[in-house]
């Protein structure tokens, strides 16, 4: 009776639920992060004239502005012609794409309903992996993170794809094969990690024979090809046509065992987002993973060794359930686990797991109504309170965390809350708090950014224009020059001079204040680093480095110095010197989340000095 009823009306509920859930959502009309890049002031969607140019083009995908080393990550003509549709029907108003947004994620929970039952779960475990997939609180970023359309929209296509290829496979028409084959072409329009597709349907053509009511009693691996020649030409056209992130992958990062560790701790980190909700933000910074046996490395290869046994035991006990459960997960994530052989930043975003959250919804709802069924008395009763008590705290949860996207200030403001030490949530709060206005709070952001990560130039440009606007320079100029009029001897008021003179670009007064100092006072190592900065931009390298090398004879741990020297050597030709300054640098720096950005960038450097040093350069 409780079957027929889920089967009848499961969907409606599922979809009732996510309504009410988003309700809110559907009231925010700012846009945050690379929502700016994509949509707001990206031209090219705000006609739907030529409609094929977003499938020819893929510089229609990001504002003609943007980087142009991120033009070809656009290429998602699907998504971009999502796009000019709802900029014809809402223009830069975020609450119509939000919407739209949420019809996805809609249709995704309902078709994973119906994957699931064809992959041989009951209607009341089907309907509870689709109720997963709405309530769970990970997945507000697909709904108000407009920029995820791409993982959203994927991940549906992908899923509608494996229902249709099931159907087919258990004696359906061939027709739904074709549909299977056409969603799938359609998923590599929406995002490029739905090549995995193939290796999702190689599973469940694996799991198909333990089943019931199939047509045929063997495998029937001829059926993929399609699929894997599909996904093969996309990649090929991608890479080679349109261009790839991957294209400088063997030049810009060195692959090896740390971005293969660093792959397993992304991993890890999504299936715990899934087991543990709180920690949710718009920015999540994962460290390289560099040394083997730490904590968060025995996580992952716990994660790992306990997907392997469920999947050993699925096949022993033949459940194409706990088979494709947690395979369709890490298969679906193994675009994200390359990130690392590609970059060291942005590692972890919630909605890139969307697609592969389906399968952590499968075993949720088989674990949970197992459990039920299994309990008897009082056993049944608890384990339905616990059941939902999950689901109003997902619930809770979902609403809460809803709330910090309302705007794009409360939204880097929450990822600040939770990380203070992420480079890219303090850099971003910084940046949308000097846009309204409030400078003195978007300066102490900014200052806490160039604690992170001093090589950072754009951080240095805030920095100096709201200290400008301040006039606070202008008042250490007064303020010393009146002490020097009382004592011309006074070393610090000359430093302070030079220092506030650089600040506001008057670099001739900045050096005449810096020598001044340093003819009264030699022993003042900043003196002497800030005095070869401005040589160092004249292009007077042996008078920068003589300034340098002298900064360092007073104060050898200065990270400044040495870096600057480092950099001044470079230019001046003299690698294998700035390499050795490289290296001392990473030795003065303490593996400590604080100087994470810092040691990266360090490590950035002498990565390219290192390439340019090899034979045949």
């Amino acid at each position: 009776m409780m079957n027929g009823v889920v089967t009848r009306w499961g969907w409606l509920a599922v979809v009732l639920a996510g309504i009410a859930l988003y309700a809110p959502s559907l009231t925010f009309s700012e846009f945050h992060f690379d929502d700016e890049d994509v949509v707001v002031e990206n031209s090219a969607i705000h006609t739907l004239r030529h409609p094929a140019r977003f499938f020819l083009d893929p510089s229609t995908g990001r504002t003609p502005e943007a980087d142009p080393q991120e033009q070809d990550h656009g290429y998602r003509p699907l998504v971009t012609l999502s796009f000019a549709l709802n900029y014809a029907w809402s223009g830069a108003d975020g609450r119509g794409y939000r919407a739209l947004n949420l019809v996805i994620h809609l249709v995704t929970a309902v078709l994973t309903i119906g994957l699931c039952r064809a992959l041989g779960l009951s209607a009341s475990a089907a309907w509870l992996a689709g109720v997963a997939m709405v309530l769970h609180p990970v997945h507000v970023q697909i709904v108000d993170y407009i920029s995820s359309r791409s993982s959203g929209l994927s991940a549906a296509l992908v899923v509608g794809a494996a229902w249709a290829y099931l159907s087919f496979r258990r004696g359906g028409a061939w027709r739904h094969y074709v549909l299977a084959l056409t969603l799938g072409a359609s998923a590599l329009l929406a995002k490029e990690s739905a090549a995995v597709l193939p290796a999702l349907l190689a599973v469940i053509e694996w799991v198909g024979p333990w089943r019931t009511g199939l047509t045929a009693t063997r495998r029937r691996w001829r059926y993929l090809v399609p699929f894997v020649v599909l996904s093969g030409v996309f990649l090929g056209l991608r890479l080679g046509v349109f261009g790839s992130i991957l294209r400088e992958v063997a030049v810009e990062r060195a692959v090896g065992l740390t971005a293969a560790l660093t792959g397993l701790r992304v991993l890890a980190a999504h299936a715990l987002l899934w087991v543990y909700p709180f920690p949710l933000s718009l920015d999540h910074p994962l460290p390289l993973a560099e040394h083997l046996w730490t904590g968060p490395m025995l996580v992952a290869f716990g994660i790992v060794a306990a997907g392997a046994a469920l999947v050993w035991y699925g096949i022993r006990s033949r459940s194409p359930v706990l088979v494709v459960g947690p395979t369709w997960f890490i298969v679906s994530l193994l675009p994200s686990l390359a990130l690392p052989f590609v970059t060291i930043r942005s590692l972890l975003f919630e909605h890139r797991a969307y697609a592969a959250d389906v399968g952590l919804a499968m075993l949720t709802a088989v674990a949970g109504l197992t459990l039920y069924e299994r309990a008897g008395g009082s056993a049944r009763r608890l384990v339905a309170g616990v059941g939902m008590a999950v689901a109003v705290t997902w619930s809770v949860l979902t609403v809460t965390y809803e709330a910090t996207w309302k705007t794009h200030t409360g939204a880097w403001a929450h990822a600040v809350r939770l990380a203070p030490d992420s480079l890219t949530a303090q850099y971003n709060l910084g940046e949308t708090l000097f846009r309204e206005g409030r400078d003195d709070e978007a300066l102490a952001a900014f200052l806490r950014a160039r604690e992170l990560n001093p090589f950072y130039r754009d951080i240095a440009f805030y920095v100096d224009a709201l200290r400008r606007k301040h006039r606070d320079w202008l008042r250490v100029i007064v303020a010393n020059r009146a002490i020097l009029r009382r004592d011309p001897k006074r070393e610090a008021a000359h430093f302070n001079l030079g220092v506030a003179f650089q600040k506001l670009g008057a670099m001739d007064e900045a050096k005449a204040s810096y020598q001044a100092a340093i003819a009264l006072w030699p022993g003042r190592a900043q003196a002497h680093s800030n005095l070869g900065v401005i040589f160092l931009e004249e292009d007077r390298l042996d008078t920068a480095i003589d300034h340098f090398q002298q900064a360092l004879s007073v104060d050898p741990s200065s990270v400044e110095a040495r870096y600057n020297l480092a950099t001044a050597y470079t230019r001046a030709g003299e690698k294998e010197k700035a390499r050795g300054q490289y290296i001392d640098l990473l030795r003065l720096l303490p593996e400590t989340s604080a100087n994470y950005e810092y040691r990266t960038a360090v490590k950035e450097q002498l990565a390219g000095l290192e390439r340019s040093l090899k034979p045949g350069r």
